[in-house]
C-alpha cells in the first residue's frame, strides 16, 4: 500500500507500527499512542488490519477530527491474497479448502 501511494506521489508520514510483543489490545493508553502520532501532523491515518486496530486508529482519528482509511483483513484474506498466492487456497494433496475469488 505505501508504494502505491508513493507512486501516486502522496506524501506520507513514517510508519507507526505496534510491536508484535506485548499482544496488542484496544484498551485507552493505545488509543493515546495512535492519536499521538495523529496530533503531530494532518495526515490522515491508515490502518491495515482488523479488529483491535482499526477501532483503534478509528477511536483516535474521530478524537482529533482526523479522516482515517481502514483496509480491512478480511478483504486481504479472501480476495487479494488468493490473487497472489493461488496455492493459499488448497492443502498438501491440493484440495480447494476454500472458494476462489469471484472472477474479475
Amino acid at each position: 500500500m505505501r508504494k502505491s501511494l508513493e507512486d501516486a506521489d502522496i506524501h506520507l508520514e513514517p510508519d507507526y507500527i505496534f510491536p508484535g510483543s506485548p499482544t496488542l489490545y484496544g484498551d485507552y493508553v493505545n488509543t493515546q499512542k495512535v492519536r499521538a502520532q495523529l496530533e503531530k501532523s494532518d495526515a490522515i491515518a491508515v490502518a491495515v488490519a482488523a479488529g483491535t486496530l482499526n477501532d483503534l486508529v478509528k477511536l483516535a482519528s474521530k478524537e482529533v477530527a482526523a479522516p482515517i482509511c481502514a483496509c480491512v483483513l478480511p478483504l486481504l484474506w479472501t480476495v487479494l491474497l488468493p490473487l497472489a498466492l493461488p496455492s493459499a487456497w488448497t492443502d498438501s494433496k491440493s484440495r480447494a479448502i476454500a472458494p476462489p475469488p469471484p472472477p474479475s
